[in-house]
């Protein structure tokens, strides 16, 4: 009777001792993931570390260039003697490399001529700038330089994207078409999508509407009209061009959703948009999209529609 009173109580601690040693099991094999999750942790928070400190000082270089170039104005900003000093200088030889006059079209007797006057004007400019800083002229002559150089830095940042563009399209065999209508065109497209919803928030619908047209206006008629103008002014009269599928089914688009706008919006829509509009639209985009990039790859409508 003895033994068997004491075989329970024997085992109950037998399960105790092996629910003790499954738990540091269990103990064993949580420490070593917490150590693992630790050590992953720094590594990670370096990386992180170390990329964000690499685009501070990318982003201080690129503004230190940027104020050597143009003046900094704005309600809190101040153009400061050292920049004064210096805008003589670096904006004309900006402008000159930008526009790819530096080096090779001008000669070196041309470059130190030009060197000297801007010196001379440096020179002038810091024995008199603490009388000149505080007239509306200079005011209104450091305006019109920074409006100058600011087109001159997005030409030459938009020049370099396409050339980028060119590449990766003739590496990769994709069509031109497609990279400018994608990867460009939504480039372009971002900064004036958050300025329009920012100024919709703010109660400004019609500013923002007015803006989405304007802004695709502008790059239509002034964008291709000033580049065909300096391409004719250059290389002359543009003949014997057959405008490709792609380009073609980009115009129907968009002249589908410029009537879309005008038509149905007031007259079927009753000038109220509601969600189904909206997702209508973007599917379209979206199915659009689709359809270009195929015609692109020559998937579909391989035969031209226009010319031979």
């Amino acid at each position: 009777d003895e033994e068997d009173a004491l075989e329970p109580m024997l085992e109950g601690e037998r399960t105790e001792g092996e629910d003790e040693e499954a738990g540091a099991d269990d103990e064993d094999s949580a420490t070593e993931s917490d150590i693992d999750d630790v050590e992953n942790v720094p590594l990670v928070r370096a990386v992180f570390r170390n990329a964000k400190l690499m685009m501070k000082n990318i982003e201080k270089a690129l503004v230190a260039v940027l104020r050597l170039t143009m003046p900094e104005l704005g309600p809190s900003a101040r153009v400061t003697k050292w920049q004064a000093r210096i805008l003589p200088i670096t904006a004309p030889l900006f402008m000159l490399a930008a526009n790819g006059f530096l080096p090779g079209h001008i000669r070196w007797v041309g470059i130190a001529y030009g060197l000297f006057a801007s010196c001379l004007t440096a020179f002038i400019v810091a024995l008199c700038w603490s009388e000149l800083s505080e007239r509306s002229s200079i005011r209104a002559l450091l305006t019109a330089c920074a409006f100058f150089q600011s087109i001159l830095w997005m030409n030459t940042a938009a020049s370099e994207l396409v050339s980028l563009l060119s590449a990766i399209g003739k590496v990769s065999g994709v069509s031109e078409a497609l990279l400018g209508a994608t990867v460009l065109a939504w480039g372009n497209s971002v900064g004036d999508f958050v300025s329009n919803t920012v100024v919709a928030r703010e109660g400004n619908p019609n500013m923002a509407i007015a803006a989405c047209f304007a802004g695709p206006m502008m790059n239509l008629l002034v964008g291709t009209s000033f580049g065909l103008m300096l391409h004719i002014a250059e290389h002359g009269p543009v003949s014997g061009y057959v405008m490709p599928n792609e380009l073609i089914l980009l115009g129907g688009a968009l002249m589908f959703t410029l009537a879309y706008a005008c038509v149905a919006i007031p007259f079927v829509h009753r000038w109220k948009i509601t969600r189904k509009p909206a997702i209508s639209m973007i599917t379209f985009y979206a199915m659009f999209s689709v359809v270009y990039a195929l015609t692109c790859t020559h998937c579909i409508f391989k035969t031209p529609w226009l010319g031979p």
